[in-house]
């Protein structure tokens, strides 16, 4: 993505479920401190 043709609109870090905390207990205190999935919601820049 060229910064100069889009602009961002939305970032997103989606956080770990209860009901995977429960399933994956390890898991789920590591994607507490650590990044894995980064929602990106960006749109054309119009001039």
């Amino acid at each position: 993505m060229k910064r100069e043709s889009s602009t961002i609109q939305r970032l997103v870090e989606p956080a770990p479920t209860e009901a995977f905390r429960q399933a994956k207990p390890r898991a789920y205190e590591r994607l507490l401190r650590q990044l894995e999935f980064l929602l990106v919601l960006a749109r054309p820049w119009s001039r």
